[in-house]
């Protein structure tokens, strides 16, 4: 929780700095995937809360902070039960619009690259680092686009880690997710 307090109070900095008319979007997304390793994978679910920015027409920053969940499903000769394994992570990433943002087009491409790191207890225990390789589309309403629609798949590759997969494996997560997008 103290993270979601801390990361509220940055993003209300970055939208108080230097505003201007439609170069800022907040975003709430809700995605899932398949978290695979070297020998395992379990499906996950991704909440995402995310501030872009539009540096240029085309260029922008995006600064996420993830919340997700996955029911680890054990294989019956372990005789274990299902487990709930809960991470959280904050990213920061490079976007790039096939088509410009200031056009008042509805709809807008994208593809997205950046890095971060994720925890299942960022107090406790160690952070691993994650790429994120990815795009998706934007579709806004109306002739002033300021609220909207996005669809994004992403992979999301987590280091050696050894709090999902117990033998501390490098990790993939494709995954899909739909969400609401606020332009201001």
């Amino acid at each position: 929780m103290k993270k979601w307090v801390l990361g509220s109070c940055f993003l209300l900095l970055l939208i108080a700095a230097d505003v201007q008319a439609q170069k800022n979007e907040l975003s709430i997304s809700v995605g899932r995937g398949i978290l695979i390793g070297k020998n395992d994978s379990m499906e996950a679910t991704v909440i995402n809360l995310s501030y872009a920015r539009h540096i240029t027409d085309h260029w922008g920053v995006d600064v996420s902070f993830i919340e997700g969940f996955t029911y680890k499903n054990p294989r019956e000769d372990r005789n274990l039960t299902f487990n709930k394994i809960g991470y959280d992570g904050s990213q920061i990433a490079v976007l790039y619009h096939l088509t410009s943002t200031s056009s008042g087009k509805r709809l807008i491409p994208y593809l997205t690259a950046g890095i971060g790191f994720t925890s299942d207890d960022f107090t406790e225990l160690p952070s691993y680092k994650v790429v994120r390789l990815g795009g998706g589309v934007k579709y806004f309403f109306g002739s002033e686009p300021t609220f909207g629609l996005k669809l994004e798949f992403r992979n999301e590759i987590i280091g050696k880690n050894n709090y999902i997969f117990p033998t501390g494996e490098r990790i993939n997560l494709p995954n899909a997710r739909l969400g609401f997008i606020f332009r201001f």
